[in-house]
């Protein structure tokens, strides 16, 4: 799992990178760097939420906002290159957390504030998930 997020979240500095990295494709529709933006915001979630588990038992976590997030966060007026290489810290600070996994561990669980359990696999899943999906986005 780590080798993987670690390889997903590569592509980034290239999408980052790109001439048009803030520009948005149309409106209401996010720039490549916003994206990147909430691909790091996601890793570090998904980096605290293992670790959460891993630490204590049965964890609830609290929701995220994607939108609330890019408003507070100002993902509109993002460095690309700033943002391109706090996903590499994120990305590793993911991978970290993942490589800490023992195989009892896979089955833990955690909770959403919405009620929502997910376990250690399956926010390794959902986590690759969310960066081929948003790498897509911006394609």
């Amino acid at each position: 799992m780590p080798a993987l997020i670690r390889e997903q979240a590569a592509v980034w500095a290239d999408v980052l990178a790109r001439t048009d990295a803030t520009t948005r494709p149309e409106p209401g529709l996010w720039s490549p760097a916003e994206y990147g933006c909430h691909v790091r915001d996601v890793l570090v979630m998904f980096a605290s939420r293992v670790g959460s588990i891993l630490d204590t038992d049965g964890p609830v976590f609290q929701n995220f906002d994607q939108d609330e997030a890019a408003i507070e966060r100002g993902y509109a007026v993002s460095d690309p290159a700033v943002v391109a290489r706090e996903i590499d810290d994120a990305a590793a600070f993911t991978a970290s957390e993942f490589a800490r996994v023992g195989p009892a561990d896979w089955g833990r669980i955690g909770t959403r504030s919405d009620g929502v359990e997910f376990s250690v696999a399956s926010l390794g899943v959902y986590c690759i998930h969310e960066l081929r999906h948003h790498a897509w986005d911006v394609r």
